[in-house]
């Protein structure tokens, strides 16, 4: 629409997460990592000594832990500043048959894109990445209702969808409300969508890092270049005070 005002970014592009991660886990197993799936951390105990890490398949002991549990990161490291810093939110995501639009919605034609109408409201989406048949990824952030990571939520419903499509959708994007495929995850959100990456405040050879918020993967390689040079030299490379957990301000009474 004429009143519209919009930025390009040429450079601009997406990361295929799965991919990503993958191709992560496969560098640490090359240089020596050893990958343990499909295994729940119950505790970890920290001494003088070092830190004792059980699972409920088996019990490890190092030196050092570092802790990156995602929304389950108040529990893991049972410390009650993270623990009251982080909430958890539940996202929801849909992927619109693109089959349906008149013009190309291909990653060569069109950009991933943020559009914000109204006073605040926005959503997001990534072409379609996977070929028409696949869909085009479109998909906002509610920060009203919060989650409990050990109770998700099932399969996204089609009311869901469709709600998405009425708010978000029509009219704005050439697509039909015929869903190829929905999706949830959960966003663990600190104050100011701020990251967390220091030392346990009661665990001195225990690190927290929370980088989330939503925004943290695509800096997840630099936060962990980070963490490795700290548990190993015993500082991090650059400074990661702005990143304390006490930038927060001090804590609530227990």
């Amino acid at each position: 629409a004429e009143e519209h005002r919009c930025y390009y970014e040429p450079g601009a592009g997406f990361v295929r997460p799965e991919a990503a991660v993958a191709a992560q886990l496969s560098l640490a197993e090359r240089h020596g990592a050893v990958i343990r799936r499909e295994e729940r951390v119950t505790s970890i105990e920290s001494t003088g000594g070092g830190v004792t890490i059980q699972t409920n398949k088996d019990t490890y002991g190092a030196d050092q832990a570092i802790i990156t549990a995602g929304p389950w990161i108040g529990q893991v490291s049972e410390c009650y500043d993270v623990d009251r810093l982080c909430s958890v939110y539940e996202q929801t995501f849909h992927w619109f048959d693109a089959s349906v639009s008149a013009v190309p919605l291909s990653p060569d034609q069109m950009p991933t894109f943020v559009w914000q109408f109204g006073v605040q409201d926005l959503f997001y989406g990534v072409p379609a990445i996977n070929g028409p048949e696949g869909g085009l990824k479109v998909a906002t952030e509610q920060y009203l209702t919060t989650s409990d990571p050990n109770d998700p939520r099932q399969d996204v419903t089609a009311d869901e969808s469709q709600r998405m499509f009425d708010r978000f959708v029509d009219g704005r994007l050439p697509l039909g409300p015929c869903v190829v495929k929905a999706a949830r995850c959960l966003y663990t959100v600190t104050p100011g969508s701020r990251f967390i990456i220091d030392r346990h405040p009661e665990k001195s050879n225990v690190l927290l890092a929370s980088p989330c918020s939503g925004h943290g993967f695509k800096h997840s390689a630099a936060i962990g270049e980070c963490l490795a040079k700290w548990t190993i030299d015993g500082h991090p490379t650059i400074d990661l005070s702005a990143f304390a957990i006490n930038q927060f301000g001090s804590p609530k009474s227990h």
